[in-house]
């Protein structure tokens, strides 16, 4: 039977656990038990909520992984946490764009570029040569969350990367064996202290040099060298109010499921319904030079400033 866990503000997992039973004023030794809630109802309310906020939202949340090309390769895998591919650049030393791979529709007699087939994309035409290149994305986030105690481990490149062992046994929440599964995911680590979190760039279920499941994150932690005993949670990325949504949302499946009184649920809906705009707004704010599109006419761009309509002398002004 379930308990109310004890109140952990700097813990993503729990905060999100207490305010699903707070918001179904669930009793002590609920019928469902926080690994319940973790694995059949949260999952699919944090999917809900995410997208949305990647529709509604003018600057959805964007990752990067590097994909080396092979000449005469035309088929890679990619990984399970891509939701949908904004570009594929090769980037040179100081990280300027000096080439492209845009996609073309399929009949195009060049190619099409590149096409995603489900967890495997496909370049037309085949790459000639041996190359990295830097594919941005937004991340599914279908990754499941979890709450353990892990050690740090300095990175390749000391103050880079750093790698980071994670328990194979969870406290709470469940692992993901999937090969790259949290890439995309943040790791958030809760020192005495402070808290630190990072974007996970690289994800190994199982390391043959550890024997349990790794990560590593760029850039490295600054508070936190080489230790034991961390403890970590895997989780989403987003804000206060994308927790919010996905309490909500879970709670509205759990009141479905108990066919709790309609007024309660419409209460529960439209907190819902706030909350997850919220976070849509929130994207769309955070980047405030950019709209809708690409490029935006702002007095200061060089390329599509406002001098380009009026003239050098408005753009001066």
């Amino acid at each position: 039977m379930g308990t109310f866990l004890a109140p952990d503000p700097s813990s993503i997992v729990i905060t999100m656990l207490r305010r699903i039973r707070f918001y179904l004023q669930e009793p002590e030794g609920s019928k469902y038990d926080d690994d319940d809630l973790l694995d059949l109802v949260i999952p699919p309310a944090l999917q809900e909520v995410w997208n949305y906020v990647n529709a509604a939202a003018d600057n959805p949340i964007v990752a990067a992984f590097p994909l080396v090309l092979v000449s005469g390769k035309d088929l890679y895998q990619i990984p399970p946490s891509v939701q949908n591919v904004w570009s594929i650049n090769e980037l040179d030393a100081t990280g300027n764009i000096i080439h492209e791979i845009r996609p073309r529709q399929r009949q195009d007699y060049r190619g099409n570029g590149w096409m995603l087939e489900g967890t495997m994309i496909r370049f037309t035409p085949v790459p000639t040569v041996d190359k990295t290149y830097q594919v941005y994305y937004t991340p599914v986030h279908d990754q499941p969350m979890h709450r353990a105690v892990g050690e740090l481990k300095e990175g390749d490149t000391v103050g880079v990367d750093d790698k980071f062992v994670l328990s194979a046994n969870p406290a709470l929440g469940f692992l993901d064996k999937r090969i790259d599964g949290y890439i995309g995911a943040s790791i958030r680590i809760m020192g005495e202290n402070f808290v630190e979190t990072r974007v996970i760039a690289t994800y190994d279920p199982h390391d043959t040099s550890e024997a349990l499941p790794s990560c590593t994150v760029r850039p490295a932690f600054d508070r936190i060298g080489a230790s034991t005993n961390l403890t970590y949670e895997v989780i989403p990325l987003g804000s206060a109010a994308f927790v919010e949504a996905t309490a909500l949302g879970a709670a509205l499946k759990l009141a479905a499921v108990r066919s709790l009184a309609a007024s309660r649920i419409k209460a529960l809906w439209d907190q819902y319904r706030h909350s997850r705009r919220a976070e849509a707004m929130r994207l769309s704010a955070m980047m405030g030079r950019r709209g809708k599109t690409m490029g935006r006419l702002t007095s200061d761009n060089p390329d599509l400033g406002l001098h380009t309509l009026f003239g050098s002398s408005t753009a001066a002004r």
